[in-house]
């Protein structure tokens, strides 16, 4: 049971203001303010790894309505609802459509626990049982959510149970910077070697490459030689891309009706799963043995290469995190398995260069949509070093890999063991104490 104290008031009585989104969408650009948008909302966090920017002159258009500030709540009114996250310090932003904001007032409720309270079952059910069903999109209005009841405890037990579930959100946040710095240093190391070489020039020069010792720079020619690619280091090919794997691929939609989808099965992935540099585990659907057997070509294998071939989301590229096998792939996603002696990563990397983005987007093929065809990916060029540099490349990034890998895996724990808490401390079944201990044994 709830200790005393506990009481259930319209949320609205915790904001200062509750605000909506512009009903319309800016012209994106490469860089500038961040364009918030649902698909930025994933399992109680702001994930930036995939955004949209806008112009500096929309953002002062978009942000008339409200500018969004640290410690403010979006979430989403249509389709993703139920979806919610905090507003970071320094992030500067506009809402897109389909958000709305909630700016907590500090003195009746702790931001981090508010947070928490929305996405616990209680307000979760809440907006499921007052949620407007569409023939295009789910939604609830706007006008009637500041009147949804929200059960809030003291200000004070509000904070202790922030500060126990923020603990654990703190350390996935820790290892998501690291994971990104970590990838960073890996696509630095590609650009420097396998795009702008560097090394070669540097020989060239007469120089001995910058941050290298004698036995890797002895790897590395000190000329270049024409290819169809334009200049490369002497020696290097250029190879298809079918030249170089065993399997380019992609599956299709299982049929079977209403007995296709099961809450624990064979993991189906699709274009949703696939960011770049990044596979989601939100929305992971999952089919039984039997639908799995229609799609036996697509089995995806450890370090298999993903790679989106249709829509919106066409080239998003990522490699399968391996604790969601056995699975399959649907017509919207190609697997791409490298040969052995060619590490994954180093043909990732590849692919997911902006380069080989325009080159393949120049194939596009999609008649109502975007597009590319197995035939055009097997084509693809792609610069082959010699075996050595290959070598000496994954030597020295595979351990940042199996880091990051570590680093998910933790994070996954840690978020299991959050949404194990979160309800039983908003429901009272257990007391702030006994939660410190299990925060204690995970620290």
């Amino acid at each position: 049971m709830k200790s005393n104290g506990w009481r259930t008031v319209p949320i609205s009585e915790l904001c200062e203001a509750i605000y909506d989104g512009p009903h319309a969408t800016p012209k994106k650009i490469d860089s500038g303010p961040i364009f918030l948008g649902i698909s930025n909302l994933v399992d109680g966090r702001l994930n930036l790894s995939n955004t949209n920017h806008l112009s500096e002159k929309d953002f002062v258009k978009w942000t008339k309505r409200v500018t969004p500030r640290a410690d403010d709540i979006v979430f989403s009114y249509e389709t993703r609802l139920g979806e919610a996250a905090l507003i970071p310090e320094g992030l500067k932003c506009c809402l897109g459509r389909r958000m709305a904001l909630m700016r907590p007032n500090l003195e009746k409720t702790d931001p981090r626990f508010l947070l928490y309270a929305y996405l616990g079952p209680d307000f979760q059910n809440t907006i499921r049982a007052r949620t407007v069903y569409g023939s295009t999109v789910n939604r609830i209005l706007l006008t009637e959510f500041p009147s949804y009841p929200i059960t809030v405890p003291s200000l004070d037990e509000q904070k202790e149970i922030a500060h126990i579930l923020g603990t654990l959100d703190d350390k996935i946040k820790l290892n998501r910077q690291m994971n990104h710095t970590l990838e960073g240093m890996a696509r630095a190391i590609f650009k420097s070697w396998f795009i702008d070489f560097d090394p070669v020039y540097a020989k060239l020069d007469g120089h001995q490459p910058f941050g290298m010792n004698a036995k890797t720079s002895a790897l590395f020619p000190n000329s270049f030689e024409e290819s169809p690619l334009g200049k490369i280091p002497k020696g290097w090919k250029v190879r298809k891309l079918v030249e170089i794997t065993t399997k380019i691929g992609s599956g299709a939609t299982p049929r079977g009706g209403s007995k296709v989808y099961v809450d624990d099965g064979i993991s189906l992935i699709r274009s949703q799963n696939v960011y770049d540099y990044e596979f989601r585990r939100h929305g992971l659907a999952h089919i039984t043995e039997e639908i799995a057997k229609q799609l036996k070509n697509v089995v995806v294998k450890p370090d298999d290469i993903l790679l989106n071939i249709t829509g919106d989301s066409i080239l998003r590229t990522c490699v399968v995190d391996p604790s969601v096998l056995p699975a399959r792939v649907n017509q919207h996603v190609s697997i791409i398995r490298a040969m052995p002696g060619i590490p994954c990563r180093y043909l990732h990397l590849n692919l997911v260069n902006p380069q080989m983005k325009s080159l393949l987007l120049g194939f596009d093929t999609g008649a109502t949509r975007k597009a590319v065809t197995k035939g055009q990916l097997e084509a693809v060029p792609i610069l082959m070093p010699s075996d050595e540099v290959l070598y000496t490349f994954d030597k020295i990034t595979q351990f940042w890999f199996r880091r990051i890998q570590s680093n998910l895996l933790e994070s996954r724990t840690l978020s299991s063991i959050r949404e194990t808490l979160l309800p039983k401390l908003l429901s009272g079944t257990i007391r702030v104490n006994e939660a410190e201990k299990v925060l204690e044994a995970v620290a």
